[in-house]
């Protein structure tokens, strides 16, 4: 990075909010240009003296600002590009605005630390993407660019990887240290499940795509039942086509305490799920359309899997939901969350309940 800047360099930051980074380049005396769509944050930058476009970044823009004689040395997007609908725009832009020998840093969570430490709380609606360093090799090559180097950051953000990205290909070690997929042991198979979200396109590109990530086998998020037969048609050709089983139906299941349940956190809490999806059709988010209609456990079936939890010694039960607020009001028998809150109080035992998400929509 510090090769690239100095005297007559030109640094732009995407989603550049307040302007606390590109203030320090400023202060070396060194030219920046911010760009954030949003109000407050861009009035605060200019305050602070840093340039801001209140502006989305993408194409359009950075052909703007190239024919206004302007290109930039560095381009800086820290986890932005996870909440950008239109990748292809975005890093079309980085394309047409970095300059032949320029470096483009973009930092965003890594997708296998989310699965492998089971970081659920990272999805969510305004998060349209999960990137690994695979992911980001074949998009930065699909505009024309290349991904070069790459720092692991383990405790940020729960694993997060920064990258840099150039227009020419000089790719250091450190890409091909980094982990892009876990390794899969000789005679096993990995099987992905993936959102239903338009499952026909995703079945299509999954029996091109999928092959060369390591992947034996793609399911939809309502075929989880169907795994054990869909390992034993992957393991008749491992080496062979992946095995494509996603469904183009919203997901109908419901997970029930008969089914053992693992306690993954290791304590001294542990998460209860009450009810799948959510029934509400708020403008920003994409959930319903994906994981279907609200559907919540019966009271019963709740109360019997907390039993099972606070026997392992758990202190704190989480309650998750979508929406937990909504829970019950799809069965249409009168149940409730505070029906359910009631019997879980009168639960023997010394142990909290803590509720996590849910809308004020609703009177529980």
């Amino acid at each position: 990075m510090e090769e690239k800047v100095g005297p007559g360099s030109l640094v732009v930051e995407v989603a550049s909010n307040d302007g606390y980074l590109l203030r320090n380049f400023v202060e070396a005396g060194i030219e920046v240009l911010g760009i954030d769509p949003a109000p407050d944050q861009a009035a605060a930058a200019e305050a602070a003296g840093v340039p801001t476009l209140q502006e989305f970044f993408g194409v359009a823009l950075a052909q703007r600002l190239r024919s206004e004689g302007r290109r930039a040395d560095v381009i800086i997007a820290n986890n932005v590009m996870a909440h950008v609908p239109d990748l292809n725009g975005f890093v079309g832009g980085i394309a047409e605005l970095l300059t032949d020998d320029g470096v483009a840093t973009i930092e965003n969570p890594y997708v296998r630390d989310l699965i492998d430490h089971c970081e659920f709380d990272t999805i969510y609606h305004e998060h349209h993407c999960y990137f690994s360093c695979t992911a980001i090799d074949i998009l930065m090559r699909r505009n024309g660019l290349f991904l070069n180097d790459v720092e692991y950051f383990p405790s940020l953000h729960g694993g997060t990887l920064r990258w840099y990205v150039g227009r020419h290909e000089d790719v250091s070690p450190a890409v091909v240290a980094i982990p892009t997929g876990r390794p899969v042991p000789s005679g096993q198979i990995e099987v992905c499940a993936t959102a239903q979200l338009f499952a026909d396109e995703g079945a299509r590109v999954a029996a091109v795509d999928v092959a060369r990530t390591g992947v034996d086998a793609v399911v939809g998020v309502d075929d989880l039942q169907r795994i054990p037969d869909i390992v034993t048609k992957a393991l008749d050709h491992p080496c062979g086509e992946p095995v494509v089983a996603v469904s183009s139906d919203l997901p109908t299941h419901l997970f029930a305490s008969k089914i053992p349940a693992m306690v993954l956190t290791g304590g001294p809490y542990a998460y209860l799920k009450i009810a799948e999806d959510c029934q509400h059709v708020c403008a920003f988010c994409a959930i319903p359309g994906i994981r279907g209609k609200l559907r919540s456990r019966t009271i019963d079936d709740v109360v019997a899997e907390a039993k099972a939890i606070l026997a392992e010694g758990i202190r704190e039960l989480d309650i998750i939901a979508q929406d937990v607020t909504s829970y019950g009001s799809d069965l249409k028998d009168g149940t409730s969350l505070a029906k359910l809150l009631r019997r879980l109080d009168a639960l023997k035992g010394d142990f909290w309940i803590r509720l996590l998400y849910g809308l004020s929509l609703i009177h529980i």
